[in-house]
């Protein structure tokens, strides 16, 4: 059972359940035992893991997207050419994973036997109660989601996102640095897709769009936008077009 605490994200108003994140706090023992499992599945998971995604991941960190970012952006000018940056924003991404799906994903990877028959074990048979103002709820059984603070999360929902980063690669569409593609550098659950093309840009959009209804997720049209950058520096600062999903 975990303590479920209501954290403010310091936006919006306090009195909106919504503008919370739950962060919950874990038993020593349970904490124990996820640090075991995760130092034999990392490795599994790595070896899984798209080049795309840099977050959470050992010897790399959320600035070598930005570096993907950068240099795309300097080659694109030196040939006179607008880029288009879509930027992605998944509604409670870490909390809407759903359980049989991440389960699947890690056997496939590799994940078998008693070790995930232990994972297994730890997301079917979990509850959680909320602590807000002193005060403790009744418990209730958790259903989706890895749970933010938790060990194994960050790893386990990097699995979750990863067939979309390789569908994206596989596709040859989008940014490339010479023949290396740079089409959706991510950082956890924040994906950027690039292209110098609005066509191709849209058709990763709507590969986006269809893995999460796939998945079970919701990508928010009003937080996610494309952003226009145009060769001439003085115009690379533009308003955020809303993004719709055809």
């Amino acid at each position: 059972m975990g303590l479920l605490t209501p954290v403010f994200k310091n936006k919006g108003s306090n009195k909106n359940a919504t503008n919370y994140r739950g962060i919950t706090i874990m038993p020593i023992l349970l904490k124990l035992i996820e640090s075991v499992a995760k130092a034999k599945v990392q490795p599994k998971i790595l070896k899984e893991q798209n080049r795309l995604q840099r977050g959470f991941t050992v010897n790399s960190a959320p600035m070598n997207c930005s570096f993907f970012i950068e240099e795309f952006i300097r080659e694109c000018r030196d040939a006179g050419k607008i880029i288009y940056i879509a930027l992605l924003d998944a509604k409670s991404a870490f909390d809407v994973v759903t359980h049989e799906s991440i389960l699947r994903k890690l056997y496939i990877a590799g994940v078998e036997g008693l070790l995930w028959k232990l994972i297994h074990s730890l997301h079917m048979d979990s509850s959680s109660v909320v602590k807000f103002n002193g005060l403790i709820s009744e418990p209730f059984s958790i259903c989706q989601g890895v749970k933010q603070g938790g060990i194994l999360s960050a790893d386990l929902y990097k699995l979750y996102i990863n067939n979309l980063l390789t569908d994206i690669e596989h596709s040859g569409l989008g940014a490339k640095i010479g023949s290396i593609c740079c089409a959706a550098p991510t950082c956890a659950d924040d994906v950027a897709l690039m292209s110098d093309n609005p066509e191709e840009l849209q058709v990763l959009i709507n590969m986006a769009y269809n893995y999460s209804r796939r998945e079970r997720y919701k990508l928010q049209p009003v937080k996610s936008v494309i952003l226009p950058v145009y060769p001439n520096r003085r115009k690379t600062a533009r308003t955020f077009l809303s993004m719709e999903y055809r």
